[in-house]
C-alpha cells in the first residue's frame, strides 16, 4: 500500500485553478470569450460538476486583468428574502417603494465600478429572489451613460428556478454552457494529483506501490463517474481510511439534496438504489418521473425493458449508507414483492427475489 498523508498545503482545499488543468480549459476559455464580448453566460451542471470552481477561476483571471467583479452567492434561504444576496447594496431601514430600492441598488453597483469594466458573478442563481432579479435586469441593460454589465451565473441543473430567473436569461440573451462529466483521463489525473499532494515520503515508488496506486485511482475514477467533486471526496475518504470510501462531507452534500424528497419518493429511491437496475413497472412510475426530473434517477432501455437506476452511483451509495437494518429489510421485502408480482419473469429474477426475501429475514 502506498503511504499517503494529509497535506496542510492544500489537499483539503479544492483550488479553483485545478479545474482548468483537469478537463475544463475549453469551457473556461468559452466563458471568458463570451464575457469579453460584453455578453452574459449561464453555466449549468449537476452537483459537483465544477460550476463554482469554474466561476472562481474566471473571476480570478478577470480581476487579474483589472476588471471589477461583484460576486453574489444565492441559496435556498435567499429566494424568500427581498434583495437576499444584495444586502450590502441597499438600505434595509429605508421604507421606500420597491422600485426605488431597485433603482438605488442598481445605481450603487454602477457607481462602484467607477468607469471600469464590470462583471457580476452569481453562484447558484436558481435561488435568486425577484427583487435581486430586477436589479440584475437593470444592470444588464445599457443606459445613455453606462454600458450593460454582463452576468456570469451558475445554476444546478436539477434545481427549479423561478420563472423570473428564466425570463432574465432570455432578456439578456445569455449564452448557455453545460458542464458534463469529465472524461476518464481528466478524472485520473485529478485523482493522481490529489494523491501525490498528500503523499508523505520520497517521490520514487517501487513497482508494487505504483500498481497499488493505479488500482486505487481506477476504483475512485469508476465510482466518481466523471464528477470531480465526488472524486475529491472519495479520495479524501480513502486517505482517511474510511472502509466504505464515503467521506462525511460527501454524505452530507448528497443528503442535503435528498432532503428535498418527500418520504414516499425517498422509499422509491431506496428501492431503485438497492434493486438497480430495476424494472420501472416494479415501482411507482409517477415517483420515477419526479425523481428523474429532480436529477436523482435515470431511466434507460435494457434488453426489452425500461429500467430505473440512480442518476449517479454515489446517490445510490449514500441512500444505502444511511439505511438502518430495519429500513434495509423493509426495502428488500418491498423489492421481492414488487418483482414477484410481475407477470413476466426474466432470467435471474428468481434468484434476486429469493435473495431479497432472505435479506428481509423471510425464510
Amino acid at each position: 500500500m502506498i503511504t499517503l498523508a494529509r497535506s496542510d498545503q492544500g489537499f483539503w482545499t479544492y483550488h479553483a485553478f485545478m479545474i482548468e488543468h483537469h478537463g475544463r480549459r475549453d469551457e473556461i476559455a468559452s466563458v471568458r470569450a463570451i464575457l469579453d464580448a460584453g455578453s452574459s453566460v449561464v453555466v449549468s451542471g449537476e452537483l459537483g460538476a465544477g460550476k463554482s470552481a469554474l466561476a472562481r477561476s474566471v473571476t480570478t483571471r478577470l480581476r487579474d486583468d483589472g476588471v471589477l467583479v461583484t460576486t453574489l452567492r444565492a441559496n435556498p434561504a435567499t429566494r424568500n428574502i427581498a434583495f437576499g444576496v444584495l444586502a450590502g447594496f441597499i438600505d434595509p431601514t429605508a421604507r421606500t417603494d420597491p422600485a426605488v430600492q431597485i433603482a438605488a441598488a442598481t445605481a450603487r453597483l454602477r457607481h462602484d465600478a467607477a468607469g471600469r469594466r464590470h462583471v457580476v458573478v452569481i453562484d447558484d442563481a436558481q435561488f435568486l429572489d425577484p427583487s435581486t432579479i430586477a436589479v440584475l435586469a437593470d444592470l444588464s441593460t445599457p443606459t445613455d451613460t453606462s454600458a450593460a454589465v454582463p452576468l456570469l451565473a451558475t445554476v444546478r441543473s436539477a434545481d427549479p428556478a423561478l420563472d423570473d430567473v428564466q425570463d432574465l436569461w432570455h432578456s439578456v440573451d445569455a449564452q448557455r454552457i453545460v458542464l458534463g462529466p469529465l472524461d476518464a483521463e481528466a478524472m485520473r489525473q485529478l485523482v493522481i494529483d490529489q494523491l501525490d499532494a498528500a503523499r508523505e515520503g520520497p517521490e520514487d515508488l517501487d513497482t508494487d506501490r505504483d500498481t497499488d496506486r493505479d488500482m486505487v485511482v481506477s476504483a475512485i475514477v469508476g465510482r466518481a463517474d466523471g464528477n470531480p467533486l465526488f472524486a475529491r471526496e472519495l479520495t479524501r475518504a480513502y486517505l482517511d481510511g474510511d472502509p466504505e470510501g464515503l467521506s462525511s462531507q460527501l454524505v452530507e452534500l448528497v443528503e442535503q439534496r435528498l432532503r428535498s424528497i418527500d418520504e414516499a419518493d425517498r422509499a422509491q429511491l431506496a428501492m431503485i438504489s438497492v434493486g438497480q437496475p430495476l424494472d420501472v413497472s416494479a415501482v411507482d412510475v409517477d415517483a420515477v418521473r419526479r425523481l428523474e426530473r429532480m436529477g436523482f434517477v435515470t431511466t434507460r432501455a435494457l434488453d426489452d425493458r425500461l429500467v430505473a437506476l440512480p442518476a449517479h452511483p454515489i446517490y445510490g451509495e449514500v441512500v444505502m449508507h444511511g439505511m438502518s437494518a430495519l429500513q434495509r429489510a423493509t426495502t428488500a421485502h418491498r423489492l421481492a414483492g414488487a418483482l414477484g408480482d410481475q407477470p413476466v419473469r426474466r432470467r435471474g429474477d428468481a434468484l434476486r427475489i429469493v435473495t431479497w426475501f432472505l435479506d428481509a429475514g423471510d425464510v
